[in-house]
């Protein structure tokens, strides 16, 4: 895992640490999940959780290098006539990261089972994909509460299709 410094590195996938992590989830409740993963599996979800927010967010500002790998670090970015530091991973995204970490370790959407596949539906121009199993309404929370988090820095918040 190599984590973004805020330099604009060109090879990073995650905004957050192992060790900022682990310090997140200390002054949080119900992290059994995280506490029994490896550390391999931690990192894996928190590159999970990094791309979930890169995906599907439109933040606002540049990126402060064209080669950066990820979205952040940014320029341009003002929040209640307070800029936000260019050379930095603001709090907020750590955090989003952090908790969408969390529910990539409890709803593992992407290695479902074939025999997991309760319905498939075709039509409009969209394909749908039920899967028995995993709790989309804890998932659906989390996707709220990210989005909240991350209003500030966003132009839209399309999560329609996350996890699911």
């Amino acid at each position: 895992m190599i984590v973004e410094s805020g330099e604009g590195l060109v090879d990073s996938n995650s905004y957050v640490s192992l060790e900022d992590a682990e310090n997140y989830f200390l002054e949080r409740l119900y992290i059994d999940t995280w506490g029994e993963a490896t550390d391999s599996e931690k990192e894996a979800s928190l590159i999970m959780g990094t791309r979930s927010i890169d995906i599907n967010f439109e933040f606002r500002g540049e990126k402060t290098n064209g080669t950066q790998a990820l979205k952040f670090p940014r320029s341009g970015i003002t929040i209640f006539s307070y800029e936000v530091p260019s050379n930095s991973i603001p709090i907020l995204i750590k955090n989003a990261v952090c908790e969408m970490a969390l529910s990539h370790l409890k709803n593992d959407q992407y290695s479902k089972a074939e025999s997991d596949v309760t319905s498939i539906k075709l039509g409009g121009g969209a394909i749908g994909i039920d899967f028995s199993g995993g709790d989309v309404s804890d998932t659906e929370k989390v996707i709220s509460m990210v989005r909240s988090m991350l209003t500030d820095y966003t132009y839209s918040r399309n999560w329609s299709k996350i996890l699911r």
